[in-house]
């Protein structure tokens, strides 16, 4: 209410009472009725109708301008988001374009529908099922991902908020839900875990054969070569610079492994990456040297 549809009211409220306490008057026998008080009456009337007048207009447009900031914002969610309307039973009662197209139903076919009919077969029968309606009957505001099923019989996922609606004594009467389908969003983050789990078995698979190659048949095999041929021997064959080339690139693979070993345990579940503070002068200086 604005601050001069409040002044239009008082003096409207001032000058009915002002009037009701003159006809109180006279008809107690307080006042004889006489031209004064008729002519009294009469300017009431009169000055009442103004500053009611006013303020009608005033009250007026309030209402409709709030009644046109509604209809916009609800105009603005059915036209982002898929929009439907059941009663306190599950029953469909009305469902916007959105909702239509994500279902692949028709509005006529919706309205009457139970909620049951746009959801898994096997969750309908479920506890859950059961419990979800019992808490939007409740009152209780229900937001998660839900999957649930179209005319054709496939599957899509979207992101819904139920809110319960309730009467004047307290009761829940209808259920508003106001959703966005996430299908395509749901499916490429499934298929990212699936990518994920098929990377950590192959990594898992790699280190494990890397692991018996580099880790323990190289080395042996270097440490065995070593032992039966000596210095002399390495020396007169010429073989010094091609076994310290060996060493290196197995000291090279070792640390291609340790990468491999730390990355199968970063694309675990819940892995977490240790950080580590290092120099890079110390590190280019000990590469340079090896």
């Amino acid at each position: 209410m604005t601050q001069r549809s409040k002044i239009c009211l008082a003096l409207s409220l001032l000058i009915m009472v002002s009037f009701f306490i003159v006809q109180t008057m006279v008809v107690f026998g307080f006042m004889f009725p006489s031209y004064d008080a008729a002519l009294f009456g009469y300017i009431c009337i009169v000055l009442f109708t103004p500053p009611f007048i006013c303020f009608a207009l005033d009250f007026f447009y309030t209402i409709k301008s709030k009644k046109q900031i509604y209809d916009d914002k609800l105009s603005a969610i059915n036209a982002s988001s898929m929009v439907a309307i059941f009663n306190n039973k599950g029953i469909v009662i009305s469902a916007n374009q959105n909702f239509c197209e994500a279902t692949g139903y028709t509005k006529e076919e919706l309205v009457g529908m139970p909620h049951g009919n746009l959801v898994p077969r096997d969750f309908v029968r479920s506890k859950e099922y059961r419990k979800f309606w019992k808490d939007l009957n409740r009152g209780i505001f229900i937001r998660n991902k839900f999957r649930r099923r179209k005319k054709d019989g496939s599957d899509y996922w979207c992101y819904a908020t139920y809110s319960p609606i309730r009467n004047g004594s307290g009761a829940v009467y209808q259920v508003i839900k106001i959703a966005s389908d996430i299908s395509e969003e749901y499916l490429a983050q499934q298929e990212l875990q699936h990518k994920n789990v098929y990377l950590e078995h192959a990594a898992k698979i790699l280190r494990h054969d890397m692991h018996s190659g580099i880790n323990t048949y190289i080395p042996r095999g270097i440490k065995g070569l070593e032992r039966r041929i000596s210095e002399d021997q390495i020396k007169n064959l010429k073989i010094e610079s091609s076994l310290k080339l060996i060493k290196e690139g197995l000291l090279h693979a070792q640390r291609v492994y340790k990468g491999v070993y730390e990355f199968t345990n970063l694309v675990k579940k819940d892995a977490e990456m240790e950080t580590e503070y290092c120099k890079l002068d110390h590190i280019l200086k000990d590469y340079l040297c090896k």
